[in-house]
């Protein structure tokens, strides 16, 4: 399954400076955008796969990409599209992609391992 979302989450620097009332407001912003790309009935039974491509124009070092998608596997999880975010449920793999601001967006590929 792919899910195309036209955001980027912020930086795991950024993230880390937030209140958490703003951390909180992350976390329901991406709940959204990912119920509404997300087609219905497809929960989750097993170990599963999700590559996270962030297409944005200046890119995060690993570590600062890793963190910033932790919100993703958070929502991911909250919602019962995977069943945990531990290693022996999840192979996660996060990359990036250079393109224009205006046309920064996220996409997540969810399959069975």
């Amino acid at each position: 399954m792919k899910l195309i979302i036209q955001a980027i989450p912020p930086s795991l620097n950024k993230v880390l400076r937030m209140h958490w009332t703003a951390k909180r407001e992350l976390h329901v912003d991406w709940l959204w955008l990912l119920k509404a790309a997300w087609p219905s009935g497809a929960l989750c039974d097993g170990k599963r796969r999700v590559k996270i491509t962030l297409y944005h124009s200046r890119f995060y070092d690993k570590d600062n990409a890793y963190g910033a998608c932790k919100v993703i596997f958070d929502v991911l999880k909250e919602q019962g599209f995977i069943v945990d975010d531990a290693p022996q449920w999840l192979e996660a793999s996060v990359e990036q992609q250079k393109c224009k601001r205006k046309e920064s967006h996220t996409i997540i590929e969810v399959g069975a391992a």
